[in-house]
């Protein structure tokens, strides 16, 4: 790994890749993969053993209950499925595991995400607008019912994204109509904001600049 080697010679984002995951994957995630395995074999056992005394319960079973030899068989079989259902978790997430360092923008994706939840803009597949008060910095005009509304302030506009589809004045329904707002609920506002998909684009871009010198760091991040 300190040689940077990859199969084009010397790289340092192939050195710092490398060694993100083989220090994620020799670290705590192999812990966290040894305490998964065992809870999940702890929570079959009793999972198997409720059903097992539910079955023998029943008075159509009676005459299986008191079989010594079948029970045992049945014992046999119950933990070969239990040792055969906690190896099969244990290959699928292992495997989950090798793959966990190779979305170096995961981590980012889940940050933006919830960095949106607090944005002015508001992207969304429906919405509905029945006052003038839906729109944010918005109110009804003084002679005019709904669908006619104005922003509140004087100097503010109506914005879409970071569209400007409107003046002070507007009709409420002719402007849900435009392209601009049609997955964006319209705002007032002196200058537009930024779109709460603008940053997810971004990390999204099918052709990032990656810095090699924090690859290490953004992927071993992007993994836990």
């Amino acid at each position: 790994n300190l040689a940077a080697t990859g199969i084009t010679g010397g790289n340092l984002c192939n050195a710092a890749s490398r060694e993100a995951r083989e220090t994620f994957l020799s670290g705590a995630s192999q812990k966290g993969l040894a305490l998964l395995e065992y809870g999940i074999k702890w929570l079959l056992e009793k999972h198997v053993k409720v059903t097992h005394n539910l079955v023998m319960a029943m008075p159509r079973h009676e005459a299986y209950a008191r079989d010594v030899s079948m029970l045992a068989e049945l014992d046999v079989v119950e933990k070969s499925f239990i040792d055969d259902w906690t190896a099969s978790f244990r290959k699928d997430y292992s495997e989950q595991l090798r793959k966990a360092t190779l979305n170096v923008q995961q981590a980012k994706i889940l940050k933006t995400l919830h960095g949106m939840e607090n944005l002015t803009t508001k992207s969304s597949l429906a919405y509905d607008l029945t006052s003038c008060a839906d729109i944010p910095g918005a109110e009804g005009r003084d002679r005019e019912a709904f669908p006619a509304c104005k922003c509140k302030s004087v100097k503010e506009k109506l914005f879409c994204g970071v569209e400007h589809v409107a003046e002070r004045k507007f009709n409420a329904m002719d402007v849900k109509e435009l392209i601009q707002c049609r997955y964006s609920e319209p705002y007032c506002a002196v200058n537009p904001s930024k779109h709460d998909l603008r940053d997810l684009a971004v990390i999204l871009n099918p052709n990032p600049t990656i810095k090699c010198d924090k690859l290490y760091e953004d992927l071993v991040d992007s993994a836990v």
